[in-house]
């Protein structure tokens, strides 16, 4: 299913003969911006593109990437389905609607991402890169933590660098100071230098923001009518309000505001006992 879906064209379609094209509910694509590649986990144990950095040169009308199907971002298809269908995400996580008698989702039919039982669940399928990004950063809270119980300091010259990284690490493991300053500041980096995603806490683009909570009171963890339509996060430049509105303007906005974060568990520490977004996982990791 993962390897076909919405990867091929629909042949019916090209002659006018789908009958599955309104509503959507074909297998196949029929317009060029819903057609999804197929994810792959090289021998290395990378993806072949990335399951949560969009790519910013995708052309999401016409549903086409200069950098052609070797692109290693996520190019926004229409129903995100290349986030929603790749091998870290597909069915990993309980859909919010319920089952029908046949035991389809009553709002995505038969094509639905996410598990209707428990029995179809299946474990995500992790990048070698954010396994070894959660080792590094275990590794890490573990000396800030060893140095804080033992009263060291790392004050001395020649471990300045040292000190400022641990200080800064130690920073981000704090709740408080993640939910006040996750994604709120742009990225240093060049603008496609920056490879870490989710795993960086300053954003890239405008969907990727996050306006501060405390600088900004949008006190609701609705979406914005006028940027989320259905499923789908729009650009907030479309809505007229701009910062000053009090609903939420992007994803990461709803999952890390005051009202949402942290309020339900995380399925990745569940399942598989341990979570590749580390401190910046906008869901639970104890009970």
């Amino acid at each position: 299913y993962l390897r076909d879906f919405r990867t091929e064209q629909c042949a019916l379609f090209t002659q006018h003969k789908c009958t599955q094209h309104r509503p959507y509910t074909c297998f196949h694509w029929h317009f060029a911006n819903q057609r999804r590649r197929r994810p792959l986990r090289r021998r290395d144990g990378t993806f072949s593109y990335s399951p949560d950095e969009y790519c910013t040169e995708y052309d999401e009308t016409a549903g086409a990437c200069p950098n052609g199907d070797g692109c290693p971002l996520l190019h926004r298809t229409s129903g995100d389905t290349e986030r929603k269908y790749h091998l870290r995400y597909y069915k990993t996580n309980m859909c919010v609607h319920a089952s029908d008698s046949r035991g389809l989702c009553t709002k995505n039919g038969p094509h639905c991402a996410f598990a209707h039982s428990t029995a179809d669940l299946r474990p995500p399928v992790y990048d070698i890169r954010n396994l070894q990004l959660l080792t590094s950063l275990k590794n890490c809270y573990t000396v800030v933590e060893s140095d804080l119980e033992e009263g060291r300091s790392l004050g001395n010259s020649s471990h300045g660098s040292v000190e400022s990284f641990l200080s800064k690490a130690a920073n981000w493991v704090d709740t408080n100071f993640v939910l006040g300053g996750y994604k709120t500041e742009p990225c240093r980096r060049a603008p496609r230098l920056c490879r870490q995603g989710y795993a960086c806490p300053y954003f890239h683009n405008e969907r990727d923001r996050r306006r501060g909570p405390r600088q900004h009171k949008y006190r609701r963890s609705t979406p914005c009518p006028q940027v989320k339509h259905g499923d789908e996060w729009g650009e907030p430049s479309l809505c007229e309000s701009k910062d000053a509105c009090v609903y939420c303007h992007t994803r990461t906005e709803q999952q890390f505001h005051p009202e949402i974060y942290k309020s339900t568990k995380c399925n990745d520490m569940q399942q598989m006992g341990l979570c590749p977004r580390g401190p910046f996982c906008a869901f639970a990791h104890v009970e």
